[in-house]
């Protein structure tokens, strides 16, 4: 009896996730088709006025950034971009009785962006695929329209959860292989929504998001990371969050790239964003974390900085909170030339109780070519765990041969 109850268990199990699975790329298929229709439509709906303009706005193929469908007057109606991250990993992990050493050899990134601003300063569309490790998912699909004023926009669909500069600087713009501890901690997740912002333009940076996805405490996080619990033991909610995110920028400054290839002279940017969250769960808990970030560049060098702290419901009311974790990671980098980039980065985590801490320093160079087309990045770091009485030292080399066009 009991084994025809684990396997109707296993058998509903198996249904649920095929139903998931299911769900997922049918509300995918009716976005990529909605966003592919958007170029057309535009182009049925101003069929008469382009024929009055003396072909002004006829198709043309762009190849300078990507694949780029676009009109005499530059309007790129379809962008495909694809990235390719071929990855090695050397590893020596730190066991109570020995030190185990791995390597591992995988496409760390194998990315297909298809994106396109049918109508410019009103309408925009995004659709990015992932199969990283062989694993296919959907990164950040949304359509986005302006409320009147290219000023205030409205982006629905799945959404990045991340809320610092780091957390939202593209792969293809980092100077080292991976991002910082920090981001597997605090803010890493894609999440279905809605977002108000004020679009990329303005020096002053401004958006609210409200989201639905999954919730892991950074405590717990923190746990896994030192190895204390395996990922079977990891537990979940789905919750609901509220995002707000307010940043400032120097004129000339770049919005989101670890690298000053411009060499301009001083340029800065500051930011602050808060996350509340409230789970699904039969008790539900609230959570905040808030972060602030900072980053400096001038004449090739750049500097990046970022501290995130976050708390948990401990009792009955929301007000009752308990701390869960903190953390910062400083990042600097000086680009020699146009093309070799050397950079140091150091991470610290604290989560609640004694010898909890996780500390990572690593150093890393990059070499670009093809104006950034191609480049190959490296990082060689060493996690120290704090453990009772002592500590356990992870060493890790990573190296990726990145295409991005």
């Amino acid at each position: 009896m009991k084994r025809l109850q684990l396997s109707a268990m296993r058998s509903w199990q198996k249904f649920k996730r095929f139903k998931q699975l299911r769900v997922q790329v049918v509300l995918f298929g009716w976005v990529f088709i909605f966003a592919m229709a958007m170029p057309l439509a535009s182009l049925a709906a101003d069929d008469g006025s382009s024929a009055e303009s003396d072909g002004s706005d006829e198709l043309r193929w762009s190849f300078k950034r990507g694949a780029a469908l676009e009109t005499q007057a530059g309007t790129r109606l379809l962008g495909v971009h694809v990235g390719i991250s071929p990855g090695l990993t050397l590893s020596s992990i730190k066991e109570p009785d020995e030190r185990r050493t791995s390597v591992d050899q995988s496409l760390a990134r194998l990315r297909l962006r298809v994106a396109g601003a049918p109508v410019p300063l009103r309408l925009a569309y995004n659709v990015s695929l992932s199969f990283d490790k062989a694993v296919l998912s959907l990164k950040d699909v949304w359509l986005d329209a302006a409320l009147g004023s290219p000023r205030i926009w409205i982006r629905a669909g799945q959404l990045r959860r991340a809320f610092s500069r780091q957390g939202l600087t593209p792969y293809f713009r980092m100077v080292m292989p991976d991002r910082p501890l920090t981001y597997q901690i605090f803010e890493s997740g894609h999440d279905p929504g809605v977002m108000l912002h004020g679009g990329p333009w303005s020096s002053f940076e401004w958006s609210l998001a409200f989201l639905k996805g999954g919730y892991q405490s950074p405590s717990q996080t923190g746990e896994f990371l030192r190895r204390e619990i395996s990922s079977e033991e990891r537990s979940s909610a789905t919750a609901d969050s509220v995002l707000l995110r307010l940043a400032r920028r120097s004129k000339r400054g770049d919005p989101y790239n670890e690298s000053d290839s411009a060499k301009l002279p001083f340029r800065w940017s500051v930011g602050m964003s808060l996350l509340g969250m409230k789970t699904d769960e039969e008790s539900s808990r609230g959570a905040l974390q808030g972060q602030v970030d900072l980053q400096i560049a001038a004449r090739g060098w750049t500097l990046l900085g970022a501290f995130f702290v976050a708390t948990e419901q401990e009792e009955e009311r929301i007000e009752e909170q308990a701390f869960q974790g903190a953390g910062y990671t400083l990042q600097t980098s000086y680009l020699v030339g146009e093309s070799f980039e050397p950079s140091i980065r150091f991470t610290h985590c604290v989560f609640p109780g004694a010898d909890t801490d996780i500390k990572d320093i690593s150093a890393g160079f990059s070499l670009s070519f093809y104006r950034g087309r191609l480049r190959w990045l490296n990082r060689l770091g060493m996690t120290i765990r704090d453990i009772e009485d002592g500590y356990r030292s992870d060493v890790t080399y990573k190296s990726h041969l990145q295409f991005h066009y």
